[in-house]
Order: structure tokens, then C-alpha cells, then sequence
């Protein structure tokens, strides 16, 4: 039985003024297509780790995008990783850079980038 977080996120995911379609490739060839919520730079930030992604040369070469770990479940895909690819927007292909699982495991964050 799904919790009231739990459908939340749901609802959150489904929600097309929040949430879009994009294609995550695994580094093993799995494919499917998934919703993620795209993050604004600034919300990401962890001062007190100094890890600030609010930069202009960041907010141009990256993204970052919150990923329903239930979402990978259901569509067979392995654990996110990085080398795996996300394609936004049906066009842009960014590769995983980094991957943060929030401690219930529920959640997923990506951080994607594009060439150097």
C-alpha cells in the first residue's frame, strides 16, 4: 500500500506543468521513456558542502532532474549510473554526471551535462 508521500509523488509526476517525458538510456542498452521534473540550478545548491550549480557556465553546460525511483522500477531499467544517457526535450542528449538517491530511496537526482 502505497503511503501519502509516496502518492504525492505520484501526482507530482503526472502533473504536465511539472513534470515531462524524457528518454533515459542505461550504459547496458536498456531504453525506456520516463518523467522527470527539471531542476532550476539555484535550487540544487548545497552551501554548506559549497556545492553551488548556480553559475552561469554550470547553468549553460548543465541540468539537473529529479527521477522517480519507482519510474525506473516499472520501466525495467537498472540502478541510474553515471556514463547512462537522458535525451530532454526529444533532442538534446546529456550524459549522467552524478547520482544522488534521497535516503528513503525514492527519489533520484541527476546531474546531466553536455561536452567538456
Amino acid at each position: 500500500m502505497a503511503d501519502a508521500f509516496d502518492l504525492a509523488l505520484t501526482s507530482l509526476f503526472a502533473d504536465a506543468n511539472i513534470a515531462s517525458n524524457v528518454v533515459y538510456t542505461a550504459t547496458s542498452g536498456a531504453t525506456a521513456t520516463i518523467r522527470a521534473i527539471r531542476l532550476n540550478p539555484r535550487d540544487n545548491d548545497h552551501v554548506g558542502s559549497l556545492r553551488v550549480r548556480s553559475s552561469a557556465a554550470v547553468q549553460v553546460a548543465s541540468v539537473a532532474l529529479d527521477i522517480s525511483a519507482t519510474a525506473f522500477a516499472a520501466a525495467s531499467l537498472p540502478m541510474p549510473m553515471r556514463g547512462d544517457t537522458v535525451t530532454l526535450d526529444g533532442a538534446l542528449a546529456y550524459e549522467v554526471r552524478e547520482v544522488e538517491i534521497d535516503r528513503p530511496g525514492r527519489m533520484f537526482t541527476l546531474t546531466l551535462g553536455r561536452g567538456e
